[in-house]
């Protein structure tokens, strides 16, 4: 079993370590959009906003760049175990809820290590 983890983490970095740089290329030329994707991250970090703000704002951030959102998406879907519908009580639609903004915050995470290891790279 921790072999699968470590790889599913690994897998995740990976996944990460892509968006970020898909970040950086697609805001090559316009550093202010970059400079808000590090704002957002840097607030998220330091507890100024929550995950689900941090989403919002990058969901704006993104608006004009579909494949971006999708591709942070993936970050947040990955190994959900819950359907989108069809609950069968209330605790099982709270626990999807759950579920997901743990994995936003792992996502979140798990950018924000990516950019750590960046930053001490340069």
């Amino acid at each position: 079993m921790e072999y699968g983890y470590a790889h599913q983490n690994q897998q995740s970095m990976k996944d990460a370590l892509a968006f970020v740089k898909g970040v950086e290329v697609e805001f090559e030329d316009k550093g202010d959009k970059y400079d808000e994707f590090l704002n957002v991250m840097n607030d998220f970090k330091t507890l100024r906003i929550d995950a689900e703000g941090a989403k919002a704002r990058l969901d704006e951030l993104f608006k004009e760049h579909r494949h971006l959102i999708m591709r942070f998406n993936s970050l947040t879907l990955k190994g959900s175990h819950f359907t989108k519908h069809g609950y069968e009580t209330e605790e099982e639609e709270d626990m999807e809820i759950l579920d997901k903004l743990e994995k936003l915050e792992s996502a979140l995470q798990l950018i924000l290590e990516i950019l750590v290891i960046k930053k001490k790279e340069a």
